[in-house]
């Protein structure tokens, strides 16, 4: 056997270096959980014939595009590394999320603007857009170059922020309901399939805990923090999980994040 391949990461091991080290889904972030687990079925459900397209910032990870192993079976994978103005200077700020890690390195094969993609006219299957709309500054933009890269009967999926602190500043400049994600997404040609929430109040809830406890002293931080992280954030996340369905109108969800289908008609 060829000791090159027995070194070679497998899918299982790269989805838990995603789950456990980068995304963290079962100790901060467990609104990601549901964005793998869209990324796994789509696919899964490719046939073999398909070009995928996904839009990341993956130089911040190395220039390793996370999510490209997820789509293994499409006939050609193009994973775009999707630049903000000072890409070189914060290049590989997360490095040490990856490094040393079993992940199955691919690197994007553009490095692009997002609003101005190199790709032809209504070539693409499916077009992955997974974390990066609130650091796109004319979103509108985004979403037009991605109707116009889709074939007709091609679709998009689309992993958006509802509550978030500011991060990566300064770039970051939107938070969307799904009203605002529908509005853009049918502003630009779209056919929405659905919306759905990725978390519930209750991982709101806790997410906020999260950040109180960084504005403490040092020594109060410690002693309340220890208590959070066993008692009260188990419980609040047990209850996101028990009480997604919203018992309230729709117009008072308060998710961490959207989840989006789209298809261009």
């Amino acid at each position: 056997m060829n000791p090159a391949r027995e070194n070679t990461p497998s899918l299982q091991e790269h989805r838990r270096v995603l789950e456990e080290k980068i995304f963290q889904i079962d100790t901060k972030w467990p609104e990601f959980r549901p964005l793998l687990e869209a990324l796994q079925k789509i696919g899964e459900s490719l046939a073999g014939h398909e070009t995928v397209v996904d839009l990341g910032r993956y130089y911040v990870y190395d220039g390793t595009c996370l999510f490209a192993p997820y789509f293994s079976k499409a006939k050609h994978y193009l994973g775009a590394d999707c630049i903000l103005p000072n890409w070189k200077e914060v290049y590989g700020y997360q490095r040490w999320m990856v490094e040393g890690q079993r992940l199955i390195r691919v690197r994007p094969e553009v490095v692009t603007d997002i609003t101005r993609l190199p790709i032809r006219d209504g070539v693409v299957d499916w077009v992955i857009i997974p974390n990066i709309v609130e650091h796109v500054d004319e979103p509108e933009m985004m979403f037009r170059e991605a109707f116009r890269i889709l074939k007709k009967g091609g679709r998009a999926f689309v992993f958006a922020p509802h509550i978030r602190e500011e991060h990566q500043a300064p770039y970051d400049y939107f938070r969307y309901t799904r009203f605002g994600l529908r509005h853009l997404f049918e502003k630009s040609g779209f056919d929405v399939e659905s919306i759905a929430v990725a978390s519930g109040i209750f991982d709101v809830l806790s997410k906020t805990t999260m950040l109180a406890l960084e504005y403490l002293p040092p020594g109060k931080q410690k002693i309340f923090g220890f208590f959070f992280n066993r008692l009260l954030k188990p419980l609040l996340w047990k209850y996101d999980r028990l009480y997604r369905e919203n018992r309230v109108p729709k117009v008072k969800e308060c998710p961490m994040a959207y989840l989006s289908f789209l298809r261009k008609h």
